[in-house]
Parts: structure tokens; sequence; C-alpha cells
């Protein structure tokens, strides 16, 4: 969310697309590794961490890109905003992949009786 920040730091190259390329390689490699997709055929694991290798870091670019137009010409609010939400986005992704492998491993179960927007119905359900 800051630019100017990257060409201070590196003057001489533009890195962004590296930095891009190795988060989504970071994110595809820690997917593949997972224990809920391991006895997933080969093919389809690598399908499904490439899928999340691309999704998670375009995924916060898009969030950031919002972001950076509502804040406008403010690099350090920029700054805090990009490294504060991409911090957010990591911790909640590792905890949701979490819960899917307790599930997975039996260690968590779903409840009997799901809750469901329309479970109500039957008990408000008026005959004219």
């Amino acid at each position: 969310m800051n630019p100017h920040l990257m060409v201070r730091l590196f003057p001489r190259r533009d890195i962004t697309d590296i930095l891009f390329i190795s988060a989504g390689g970071g994110a595809g490699l820690w997917l593949w590794a997972r224990p809920h997709v391991a006895a997933a055929a080969p093919a389809r694991r690598f399908s499904w961490a490439f899928l999340g290798g691309c999704l998670w870091p375009l995924g916060s670019i898009f969030l950031w890109a919002i972001l950076r137009s509502s804040v406008g010409q403010r690099p350090v609010i920029g700054t805090i905003l990009g490294v504060s939400t991409g911090a957010m986005l990591t911790n909640i992704a590792i905890d949701y992949f979490n819960y899917i492998e307790l599930m997975f491993c039996g260690e968590l179960r779903l409840p009997d009786e799901t809750y469901s927007p329309n479970s109500d119905d039957e008990k408000y359900d008026i005959d004219l």
C-alpha cells in the first residue's frame, strides 16, 4: 500500500512481482504440507495448493487496493493498514485451517442439529 517505500528500499529494481510470487509460493507450499490434504492424490493436492497460493496473496492485493483508495495520499497510514490487514488475514486463514484439521482428525465434531436460517420456519408456519 506504500509504493514509495519499495522505491526507497530497492531503488534500482522493482521487486514487487518477486515478492508476490514468493508469497504465493510460500502459501501454496504451506497448504501442500497441511495434514488434511496429505491423503489426496498428488495432482489434486497440487491444484488445491496452487489455488490457495494464488487466492491468498491476490485477495490481499484487492483488499489493499480498496483500502488504499480510501486512505488517499497518506503513506504512513497506508503502511500501517497494509501490515495490520496482512497479519489479520494470515491469522484468520491459519485459524480456519486449524479448525478444518481438528474436524478432519475427529477431535471436533459437527453438532447433530446445525443452525440453518430457515430452521425456525416450522415453528412459525401459519396455515390460513
